[in-house]
């Protein structure tokens, strides 16, 4: 089963922001009062490691090709593309798209999602 489009572009915005939720997770960041109250606060710190621990656990799976992709296209600083990440890792991005997807089935699953 694969992820609906709805929800790959939700992994997808979940690993663009693992830096900061590994910040969140570990107390790094301290919520603030616009965040919310003390529960809602728990539960980001919560829904945080849930998924920082998930996302690691579905990336050392995964061989060194791959976590390549994933540290180049999602944890590279800067604004990067599909065809960049091809061009570096010497893919087509027909490859990369293959693998965005694969990495967000996976991650769906890992969470319980699928």
């Amino acid at each position: 089963m694969k992820p609906s489009r709805a929800m790959t572009n939700y992994i997808e915005e979940l690993l663009f922001k693992m830096n900061e939720f590994k910040k969140i997770a570990s107390g790094d960041i301290e919520l603030t009062r616009k965040d919310g109250t003390a529960l809602q606060q728990l539960r980001k710190y919560e829904n945080a490691a849930t998924v920082v621990t998930a996302v690691q656990d579905v990336y050392e799976s995964m061989d060194e090709e791959k976590q390549a992709f994933v540290r180049n296209y999602y944890w590279s600083s800067g604004n990067q593309t599909l065809k960049r990440a091809a061009d570096q890792l010497n893919y087509s991005e027909r490859t990369m798209k293959r693998w965005k997807e694969e990495v967000a089935t996976l991650i769906a699953n890992r969470l319980g999602w699928l």
